[in-house]
Parts: C-alpha cells; structure tokens; sequence
C-alpha cells in the first residue's frame, strides 16, 4: 500500500466492491479493496485508512468483528455498514460500533457517496 490516506472497502463480490469503488472513486482518496474481513483487518492494521466501508451479514462474526476492531483501534476512522438486512440487530450493532452510517445493500451509490 502506498503513502496517503485510503478509503478501505470490504466487500465479498467482485461486482458489489466495483460499483462501490465507482461511487466513492473521486473523493480524492485512492482506495484498497478486500473481499474477506481477515484481509479487510490486515489493510486496516497497516494504517491510512481515513474511511472503512464493510458490506456483510453482521450477524457473522468476522464481519461485525472487523468494524468493531476499526472502531476500537481506530476511533477517528469513520466507517460504512451496507447489510443485506437493517434490522433492530444490525441497528443495535451499528449503534454500539459508532458506525457513521448505516445503509441496506444494494446501496445506493449517490446516496453512498453523499455519506462518505
């Protein structure tokens, strides 16, 4: 990973990840890409992250787990949830895990880049 600051996306399908990197490709950032939460935390434990945006079930441990490990290390890195799902559980979880947004997939990708 170069120098500068990235935005960190995480997201387990090739096509979903791509139309989220189109969304949020001209903030500025360059962006790194993971498709598992383990190569998510790896990217995430070398720095620069200055946004973290994770697509999952938050109900599957190493999902829910890479945010909250962001959040606990990283406090200032604001983080994205996009869930299949945006139940009162996934909604609990984003709460307790300080998530700047929360949106359901397929999210929308002007409404992704307006959170971002």
């Amino acid at each position: 990973m170069s120098d500068g600051e990235h935005i960190l996306v995480v997201v387990q399908s090739v096509d979903v990840r791509r139309q989220i990197v189109q969304a949020v490709g001209g903030l500025g950032l360059s962006i790194v890409e993971a498709a598992v939460a383990d190569d998510g935390a790896r990217l995430l434990d070398r720095g620069g992250i200055a946004l973290l945006i994770v697509q999952g079930a938050f109900d599957v441990p190493g999902e829910a787990g890479l945010f909250l490990k962001a959040r606990l290390r990283t406090p200032h890195v604001p983080g994205i949830l996009i869930a299949e799902r945006c139940d009162a559980m996934v909604l609990d979880i984003a709460a307790r895990v300080g998530a700047a947004a929360l949106l359901p997939s397929p999210a929308d990708p002007y409404t992704l880049r307006d959170k971002a």
